[in-house]
This record gives structure tokens, C-alpha cells and sequence, in this order.
């Protein structure tokens, strides 16, 4: 099987266990009454929360058809971002990293951000 079948057959691979996952918890009577309130584990279920959520399915989905329709290795790159506990960025120079041949560009990248999450 060539890259692009195997990227491909993995973001549908996730993307079926994430739906599954939420098929079988609303076959589970105590999760479902959880949902129906509102509240499932303390925590609120809001339309920013569902909506956030929708979005992230979205992507996963949007990603089977990228892995499909563009060039091996430009949809196999990391992008890296680094975030404290609460999500915000730690790197406001360079927000994000990817792939570099250079190492010490990214190991300043990371030092400038250990940095910043010790302050």
C-alpha cells in the first residue's frame, strides 16, 4: 500500500473510532442522562463546546480528502506549537515550528519556549 492510501486509511480509521465512541456512549443510559442535563463529569456542555468539537470532526474528515487529493510530503510535515496549562502561546515571536534541517533553530524554538513556561 503506498503513504498516501496508509495517511488516508488512518484518518478514516480515527475518525470512525471517534464516532463510534459517540454512537456507544449514547447507548450508555447514565452518559445520556448526563448529556441531557447538560452536564457530563462536572463539566458544562455549551454550544461553544459542541460547536469546538464539530470543528475538530470536521478537520479529521477534511483530512482524509487532503491525505487523498495533495503530494506525499506536503501533507506529512509537522507543525508544532507549544501552549501553556490554559492553551496560550508560548512563543509569540515564532508561534509555530516545522519541519527545519537545521536543529538549532528548532532547539532555540524550544529553549525560547521552556522559557517563557518557567516565567
Amino acid at each position: 500500500m503506498d503513504k498516501k492510501t496508509t495517511l488516508s486509511t488512518l484518518w478514516i480509521f480515527l475518525t470512525l473510532n471517534f464516532i463510534f465512541c459517540d454512537v456507544f456512549t449514547l447507548m450508555h443510559a447514565d452518559d445520556l442522562k448526563q448529556l441531557l442535563t447538560g452536564k457530563v463529569g462536572g463539566m458544562e456542555i455549551t454550544e461553544s463546546f459542541l460547536l469546538t468539537f464539530a470543528v475538530l470532526m470536521e478537520i479529521q474528515m477534511a483530512m482524509i480528502l487532503i491525505s487523498r487529493i495533495t503530494k506525499y510530503k506536503t501533507n506529512t510535515q509537522p507543525l508544532y506549537v507549544l501552549v501553556d496549562v490554559e492553551g496560550y502561546n508560548l512563543n509569540s515571536v515564532t508561534p509555530t515550528s516545522s519541519y527545519d534541517p537545521d536543529a538549532r533553530l528548532y532547539e532555540n524554538w524550544l529553549k525560547q519556549g521552556i522559557a517563557n513556561f518557567k516565567k
